[in-house]
């Protein structure tokens, strides 16, 4: 399915896919070149269980990690690229205090799978 995203306002705790995704019975497979997902959510931290092979980009209110780790994701590196090695759980963001955020996932590359996400 080839999903879209329309408008600026997104519902908190709610997935928004962009790009072509085949809907499995236990994930979300990129089945294109490129794909997007993005939720806003309220948590001090949000892990992703991803899996296939491939690579992300993850922005936090619209910005990248940088070199004074804004969001500090263990998993990010600071230009905000994951890099999806197998089935596991991905540490995408991380902050001192909770707080409402808005994540993008840029996901690069045929294969990539996500499973859900998870909060701390």
């Amino acid at each position: 399915v080839n999903y879209t995203m329309s408008g600026s306002k997104l519902d908190p705790n709610v997935n928004y896919l962009q790009g072509p995704w085949k809907n499995n019975p236990d994930s979300m497979e990129l089945i294109g070149s490129n794909g997007k997902i993005k939720l806003t959510y309220s948590a001090k931290s949000i892990n992703i269980v991803a899996g296939g092979k491939g690579q992300a980009y993850v922005k936090e209110d619209g910005k990248y990690n940088d070199a004074n780790n804004t969001f500090k994701g263990n998993d990010v590196d600071s230009g905000g690229k994951l890099s999806v090695d197998g089935q596991r759980l991905y540490n995408i963001a991380d902050h001192k205090n909770y707080g409402s955020h808005q994540i993008e996932i840029d996901a690069e590359g045929p294969g990539f799978r996500i499973y859900t996400f998870t909060f701390g």
